[in-house]
């Protein structure tokens, strides 16, 4: 700090990222996570210049922050589920890991006495909207709404049923009701599930969820018996699925390499086709015609990129007068154009027309806007996202230790 000089951390090629960097109390030492694959995360010491790394323990569940306790003989990180008070402890000369219930929250904070311990606690209410996009002057109607957050409503081809992510049931699962909201039926149960897609005959869904072991995978599941199967590919993981126009393909993101790279499997399974490498995660979509893929660049202010599928070799390419969007889950395809939220008015959605490559606004939204958007096939409604409340607090436990 006295000369401002940086100098590179030292990286191991093994890890797709490293992230949570914590000095110890005493300024000798550095905690930090090194994520080898979805379901691996490998919790290290080190010193102050990366040389002597040790590591401690690798574990499949995903936690939040990392922080020293006062003595600095162990690590306390938090449950990525704010509403869970499953804490975890790992000393830190054998790497030994205690697990205690406080309190929800997470992002934990301790004071230098290890006294004192603070964790941030989110409350945010999130529902699904619904926009007549043939009079976008007349108010939306809230759809799919609950005390618990859902998120990326998608209609069915066929515009009989709307399938959705949902927390209601304590844990986010997926779900399909009717597109008026009645009837809602929970598909996925056996660990953290998201991001539906619909096949093009309306009759299954693709999915991605956390299995027991940690690893995230695809998942289809008919409507008729609403049991999940993996799909079965030679990706490790795999998660962010879209059907191909003909349901012969699914489209997902893979984490084979450094960084997240998208692939195509046959819709039963079998070997994944590598096609792109986007620099984030992302969620792409194959145009009506089965001609072009498009995915966001980034994750947050993104580009968004279409790749020729019937010229093998091609690279991908901006779309052509497409402003940034906000973000990589605030955009949708349609046979005509490109729905989306614009990165200089992230409460707005606007619609990019393909042939006269303009974008106008359609309508704009009470509050912020969070995942997902679907328009219906006959092009008359929108379903959204919107953050309706949001709440956070700063929790304090006295006498920690």
């Amino acid at each position: 700090m006295e000369t401002f000089e940086s100098h590179e951390f030292s990286h191991d090629p093994s890890c797709l990222h490293d992230a949570y960097l914590m000095f110890s109390h005493s300024g000798q030492e550095l905690a930090f996570l090194c994520v080898h694959t979805g379901a691996d995360r490998e919790y290290l010491v080190t010193d102050l210049e990366g040389k002597s790394k040790r590591s401690l323990v690798t574990l499949h569940d995903e936690l939040s922050g990392l922080v020293w306790t006062g003595d600095d003989r162990s690590l306390v990180l938090a449950p990525f589920d704010p509403k869970s008070e499953e804490f975890y402890e790992i000393q830190v000369n054998d790497g030994r890991v205690h697990k205690f219930s406080l309190t929800s929250g997470g992002w934990p904070a301790i004071s230098h006495d290890g006294h004192k311990l603070a964790v941030s606690v989110y409350d945010d209410h999130v529902n699904i909207w619904r926009k007549d996009l043939q009079h976008p002057e007349t108010p939306a109607v809230q759809m799919f709404t609950s005390t618990r957050q859902q998120n990326n409503g998608q209609y069915s081809p066929d515009g009989k049923h709307v399938a959705f992510d949902s927390a209601r049931s304590g844990t986010w699962s997926v779900w399909v009701a009717g597109t008026d909201g009645s009837d809602p039926v929970q598909i996925s149960h056996e660990g953290l599930a998201g991001h539906p897609r619909w096949s093009p005959d309306s009759q299954k869904i693709a999915f991605e969820m956390t299995a027991p072991g940690g690893r995230v995978g695809v998942y289809t599941a008919d409507i008729s018996d609403r049991v999940p199967h993996k799909l079965k590919t030679s990706a490790r993981e795999s998660n962010r699925p879209f059907w191909s126009h003909d349901g012969k393909w699914i489209y997902f993101l893979g984490y084979e390499g450094v960084g997240h790279q998208l692939y195509r499997c046959p819709s039963g399974g079998g070997a994944a086709s590598f096609l792109a490498k986007p620099a984030n995660t992302v969620t792409a979509i194959e145009s009506s015609d089965g001609k072009v893929l498009y995915y966001p660049w980034r994750l947050d202010d993104a580009d968004v990129m279409m790749l020729a599928l019937d010229r093998p070799g091609a690279a991908p390419q901006e779309v052509p007068g497409l402003p940034k969007v906000f973000s990589e889950a605030q955009w949708t395809l349609v046979t005509n154009g490109i729905y989306f939220t614009p990165q200089d008015n992230p409460r707005s959605i606007y619609f990019f027309d393909f042939a006269t490559r303009q974008a106008r606004q359609i309508f704009k939204a009470d509050t912020d806007l969070s995942e997902g958007m679907s328009v219906s096939p006959d092009g008359h409604y929108m379903l959204y996202s919107q953050i309706d409340e949001s709440n956070a607090d700063i929790m304090l436990v006295n006498n920690f230790r």
